[in-house]
């Protein structure tokens, strides 16, 4: 599954931001985007996954702020798409109703 995490904007000092993601027991996958960015993709699955969100702030001597944390559970809400079209219709019998 991919998710978007908007970012609300960081205050002035901040140089970039950077969330890390753990999904169960794999590793941590981390990401980092500058001060400017509204938003991060990142994936995690399967369904029933619980993650755990982690995002600083970074300013330019490379000083990290202590981090906002979060979890949840991998929900399936998505729909598989819909049929596009029906197959061909055949008559195969004849059946009188008395």
């Amino acid at each position: 599954f991919v998710y978007e995490l908007k970012l609300l904007t960081p205050p002035a000092d901040v140089a970039s931001q950077r969330l890390t993601v753990l999904v169960g027991d794999a590793e941590p996958v981390v990401q980092t985007v500058d001060r400017e960015a509204t938003s991060i993709n990142f994936e995690a699955g399967p369904a029933g996954a619980r993650v755990k969100l982690s995002l600083d702030y970074l300013d330019a001597a490379g000083n990290d702020s202590e981090n906002l944390e979060m979890e949840f559970d991998v929900i399936d809400k998505i729909a598989p798409s819909a049929p596009e079209m029906f197959g061909e219709i055949t008559q195969v019998d004849e059946k009188v109703v008395e």
